[in-house]
């Protein structure tokens, strides 16, 4: 959370109500994506992003240094796990829809917590091998935009 004028904050709300969850025929609760920004006043109303499905979670947003990038996790419908690392770029009208990072960062097993750190990329993976559960694991960002 950034807490100076101006500068977005993008935070996760998860629903507490039911809704129906109709491909399954359950009730499911739903976490949300949302930005606020602190102005003279206090904080905006927060907004949720405009590219989310009713019917998936989207969590723990990082925002990249030059704020044009926004990283979170979800278990969209077109994920390869239970939940990928996504990120959505900015453009005129708002973040445009997410985009998944590739295989080397995403999993059939969970995939969550992304921290961005300049070019460095810190996520926790249950796919990854590694001592059990979710473990942490870092990728750096190349200069055509790849991660190793």
């Amino acid at each position: 959370m950034v807490d100076t004028l101006g500068a977005p904050t993008y935070s996760t709300l998860c629903v507490c109500s039911f809704r129906e969850y109709r491909r399954k025929g359950a009730e499911k609760n739903f976490c949300s994506l949302y930005i606020t920004e602190k102005n003279e006043s206090g904080w905006t109303k927060p907004e949720p992003l405009g590219f989310m499905d009713e019917e998936a979670n989207y969590m723990h947003p990082a925002l990249s240094s030059t704020g044009d990038t926004l990283f979170f996790s979800s278990d969209m419908s077109n994920g390869w796990g239970k939940f990928d690392i996504y990120f959505s770029v900015k453009g005129e009208n708002g973040f445009n829809y997410p985009e998944k990072l590739g295989r080397n960062i995403n999993t059939a097993q969970n995939d969550q917590f992304p921290y961005l750190i300049n070019d460095t990329l810190y996520f926790a993976s249950e796919g990854h091998t590694g001592l059990g559960g979710l473990d942490v694991f870092k990728v750096h960002k190349l200069p055509g935009g790849a991660w190793t």
